[in-house]
């Protein structure tokens, strides 16, 4: 038989085990609520699901007669406002705000030396969180 002594061993008082556990549970939730571990999606509304974001189409014909009206539809969704111009009719970016859906536009070519001559008309739309979206569609001025 041995004759090993045993040293008894010390039991923690239930204080120090309810200190413990308390700790533990202090650092997990500090960790939980850390922004190493949580992310603000608001400087992101892509990410955010419940964020939609703008799209942009411009539906019409390909061709505009010299001397009529031709007419181009805005097709756009989760859009606030928009802005659109055609290079060489132009000067300017023409804002519509507030932007409804099919918002029709027009072009009228006057000039005869324009006939033959290719357009584009270009669209930015603006979501209600500051997204943006684009649109391009070219014409051909031709004759009556």
């Amino acid at each position: 038989m041995s004759s090993e002594a045993k040293e008894p061993r010390e039991k923690l008082s239930p204080i120090v085990v309810a200190a413990l556990i308390a700790l533990v549970g202090t650092i997990i939730a500090a960790l939980l609520g850390s922004p190493l571990l949580t992310r603000d999606r608001s400087d992101n509304p892509g990410s955010n699901p419940a964020v939609s974001l703008p799209t942009i189409t411009i539906e019409g014909p390909i061709s505009a007669p010299l001397g009529q009206r031709t007419y181009f539809t805005l097709m756009g969704q989760n859009v606030t406002r928009s802005e659109w111009s055609i290079s060489g009719f132009t000067d300017e970016p023409i804002a519509v705000d507030p932007f409804q859906p099919g918002h029709r536009i027009y072009v009228e070519p006057t000039n005869a030396s324009d006939v033959g001559s290719s357009f584009t008309i270009a669209v930015t739309v603006y979501g209600a969180h500051g997204q943006t979206a684009q649109a391009t569609r070219q014409f051909l001025v031709v004759a009556e």
